[in-house]
């Protein structure tokens, strides 16, 4: 017997989520079922519940953070801005800074004058990123 699982509340709490379980499971099988029977084999199938943790999307610091660099930048001219390269690929980044955004920047900015965009995701700031960038003499914005 397949039931529709889009009885979840809004709140993720398990026995909220359970309880229509049952009570259509009553219904149609003319039979109770306890929303611990109903659990376990939920989890016997990998579907366990859980009630999800609230988080702010930014915490207080990154949105210091962010706030500091729009107010150092917001004055920049537009000639300022072309010389920036941005990124936000979340992929393995050193080999990407030595495969492509090297060439790039040397391709459009031979002078030197290059400054390089990141998003400050975790793969932009690790260590090896980091290292691949000042070995390059890339300026990080």
């Amino acid at each position: 017997m397949k039931l529709a699982l889009s009885h979840q509340k809004k709140s993720g709490h398990p026995s909220l989520f359970n309880s229509p379980i049952a009570t259509v499971w009553t219904s149609r099988k003319k039979q109770s079922i306890s929303t611990i029977t109903i659990r376990r084999n939920l989890k016997k199938v990998r579907l366990n519940s859980c009630i999800p943790r609230r988080k702010p999307a930014i915490t207080e610091m990154h949105h210091q953070a962010h706030l500091e660099w729009t107010l150092v930048h917001r004055n920049w001219t537009t000639r300022k801005w072309r010389r920036v390269f941005f990124s936000d690929k979340n992929q393995t980044h050193a080999k990407i800074i030595q495969d492509y955004v090297i060439p790039t920047l040397d391709e459009h900015f031979s002078r030197g004058d290059r400054i390089f965009q990141e998003d400050n995701a975790l793969p932009h700031r690790s260590k090896v990123t980091i290292a691949a960038c000042e070995d390059a003499k890339i300026v990080m914005l």
